[in-house]
């Protein structure tokens, strides 16, 4: 099982890190050569109805099926199996496939990987070409400064004539902050570069997170300061992601994430990674 994970300079993010899973190919019956039962997905994507039961093993970025979802997958998938060894109640191996969230449906839709697991908020875009599991985390949306900056303060400051505000490419907050700002100009910011550099170098004033990334930058960086809404701005569920027409491997995924909340592993995890606050329980 194939799952991708972007990763950052400061880490994937617990629980809702971006990875992408893959599984390993379905045995061939005896008598009949490996790979001749049918179609084979790009990139050696498994028949996902009937997994081999694996211990699952570190890999890439991206998962192929027993993966996690755009930003700390890996290691969202090692706390994880810590709590309750993870996704070995998926009969699946994992690998770690890199990705991120502009790539996110190209990888699924390929086969790249089989289910992204790095907190990928269920927008109404991406639940047109997605499937999505029952949401385990959600999200409002926060701004990140420097310490020093003296442009942005406060909420208040973000959306005024000459700010300049940052979003990563493929995130959720480039559609709702290009919707929102009416008088501050959007930056959207692309790899290589990183909207932690862009606002260390002084070419942004302030970039817009989520809550776990929020929460694993203020950790490792003190120069960063949060910026909050005052009320609620734009909530958002986070599940995981698979390709359309595969009802069977969703079911399996959706029952997955079902068991983690209702067996304490979710709310384990969650704690260990500071993100007890978002965690969406039975």
């Amino acid at each position: 099982m194939r799952y991708a994970a972007p990763t950052s300079r400061y880490g994937r993010s617990a629980v809702g890190a971006r990875s992408c899973l893959a599984r390993p190919p379905r045995k061939a019956p005896p008598g009949q050569a490996s790979g001749t039962g049918g179609p084979t997905p790009a990139h050696g994507s498994p028949h996902r109805s009937t997994p081999p039961p694996a211990p699952p093993t570190r890999a890439g970025g991206c998962a192929q099926e027993g993966a996690h979802e755009p930003r700390c997958a890996a290691r969202s998938a090692e706390r994880l199996r810590a709590a309750g060894k993870g996704w070995v109640d998926l009969g699946s191996k994992i690998q770690y496939v890199d990705s991120s969230f502009a790539k996110l449906v190209d990888d699924l839709s390929t086969d790249k990987c089989d289910v992204a697991m790095f907190a990928v908020g269920v927008l109404p875009a991406r639940a047109k070409v997605l499937r999505f599991s029952q949401p385990y985390l959600q999200s409002d949306i926060y701004g990140v400064t420097t310490r020093s900056n003296r442009t942005v303060k406060q909420w208040a400051d973000i959306d005024k004539p000459g700010v300049l505000v940052a979003v990563q490419a493929g995130t959720f907050m480039e559609p709702v902050m290009a919707a929102a700002l009416k008088q501050a100009k959007m930056v959207v910011v692309k790899p290589p570069q990183t909207r932690e550099q862009e606002l260390e170098s002084g070419r942004v004033d302030v970039f817009m997170t989520d809550y776990p990334y929020s929460r694993r930058l203020l950790d490792n960086a003190d120069w960063a300061k949060l910026v909050s809404p005052p009320q609620p701005f734009n909530v958002l569920p986070y599940a995981y992601a698979v390709k359309p027409g595969d009802d069977a491997w969703l079911k399996k995924v959706d029952e997955f994430v079902a068991r983690i909340k209702k067996d304490g592993r979710l709310d384990a995890a969650a704690k260990r990674a500071g993100l007890s606050e978002i965690v969406i329980r039975p």
